[in-house]
């Protein structure tokens, strides 16, 4: 005979389970930094000037990315993040270089203003060893920079034609960068020992932006000639 459970016989129930504990947050793990940090905060003038100090202490040659990170206080990969390679540094660092010539601009006729702007340049970048050969080498990725506008500027309001302007800023440009770059500013040649090199440099200079002017007037009397019926 076959038993039927009672209705009122008490069902089992499923045995009750406990809610999870919640599971400790881990502390996220810091890896060691030896005192440098990741260099988030870092703009790109904090590095362009302690490149610039870097390269008036050892040169060109000394300035590493490992001695820029040092002297930043930042990981050598917080640098990298910013500039890829040592050679985009120095593109920002010779930009910098003509932005801070560009500044002194001095009053007075077109040939003082331009003879003051080749003696500030010549000034500031003799002080950065090796950065004289960089800007001749490499104008190509300079150009158009803040000086060669300022300049362009001043001989346009004159009135040079842009082939006398393209002859005269290009005679500049590798009189006064490659004084620099052979260190004749300094002296270190033997054959300029013992002689004011500042002087021999700036007769230099009154010549070429002479000989400028007077090519400017003969050009201009020309075309006057030319115009006469």
């Amino acid at each position: 005979m076959r038993v039927v459970p009672s209705l009122t016989t008490p069902s089992k129930r499923a045995p009750r389970r406990e809610p999870p504990s919640p599971k400790k947050a881990r502390a996220p793990e810091i890896p060691a930094s030896n005192g440098q940090v990741d260099g988030a905060g870092l703009s790109e003038a904090e590095i362009v000037r302690a490149a610039r100090e870097i390269i008036a202490e050892v040169g060109v040659q000394g300035l590493t990315m490992r001695r820029l990170s040092n002297d930043l206080g930042v990981a050598l990969g917080a640098t990298y993040h910013h500039i890829a390679t040592k050679h985009d540094l120095l593109l920002l660092v010779g930009r910098n270089l003509y932005s801070e010539v560009s500044v002194f601009v001095e009053g007075g006729t077109w040939d003082a203003k331009l003879k003051s702007l080749m003696m500030n340049q010549s000034a500031i970048i003799g002080r950065y060893p090796g950065m004289g050969n960089f800007l001749m080498t490499h104008v190509d990725e300079l150009v158009p920079s803040d000086l060669n506008k300022t300049v362009r500027e001043i001989l346009v309001e004159v009135g040079f034609s842009e082939r006398e302007m393209t002859a005269l800023m290009g005679a500049l440009f590798f009189y006064v960068t490659g004084m620099s770059a052979g260190g004749l500013a300094a002296a270190t040649a033997k054959v300029f020992r013992g002689r004011n090199m500042l002087a021999l440099f700036e007769d230099g200079l009154d010549m070429l932006i002479t000989g400028a002017r007077v090519r400017m007037e003969v050009d201009r009397k020309a075309k006057r000639r030319a115009a006469r019926p």
